[in-house]
């Protein structure tokens, strides 16, 4: 299970890895605690990709970053036909206190149906995805009374057709730790 962050929680921390992905759909962003995943979730016949990185994403690197911001500005004059109906910009703007920064340009398209945004995800940086903060009291498995806390959750996938996340209640916890 994945948790949709807010691009600005960069801010302060200290990059240490930044991968854009060969194919130009997602960049990934690696601090000392998390690695920040910027994509689209494909969902049929749009297109989503980086048109433009301008700086040097290493020059940013081990020095906390000063500003984050995401903006769904055009990159300035960027001439460019677009193929479908409809069209996004989304940009995401680094730079550290070394006074190094960078900008990616992500544009997606479509005929206006399909979602064209980009998304910003974030997990620990042991590859496991967090659990979002739940309004649940209830263990997902046994339905005994949880305190529906916040935290990783090592049951992100389902184990004999039940859906497990943070929500389990101890017993149910240690059960599927076994179960795995």
């Amino acid at each position: 299970m994945s948790e949709y962050a807010n691009f600005f929680e960069l801010q302060g921390q200290t990059i240490r890895a930044i991968n854009v992905a060969e194919d130009d759909k997602s960049v990934s962003i690696t601090t000392d605690q998390f690695v920040y995943d910027i994509t689209h979730e494909q969902d049929c016949c749009e297109y989503v990709r980086i048109v433009k990185v301008e700086g040097k994403p290493e020059d940013i690197l081990n020095s906390p970053i000063a500003m984050a911001e995401e903006d769904s500005d055009e990159i300035p004059g960027y001439k460019y036909s677009y193929s479908d109906d409809s069209h996004t910009w989304t940009s995401f703007y680094l730079k550290a206190e070394n006074g190094a920064s960078v900008k990616i340009w992500f544009l997606g398209e479509s005929n206006g149906y399909y979602s064209e945004s980009v998304n910003v995800t974030k997990r620990d940086t042991q590859n496991r995805f967090l659990c979002q903060e739940s309004e649940a009291t209830k263990c997902n498995k046994c339905e005994n009374q949880t305190d529906g806390s916040y935290g990783y959750c090592p049951f992100d996938e389902e184990i004999n057709d039940v859906k497990h996340s943070c929500n389990c209640c101890d017993e149910c916890r240690e059960q599927c730790a076994m179960d795995i």
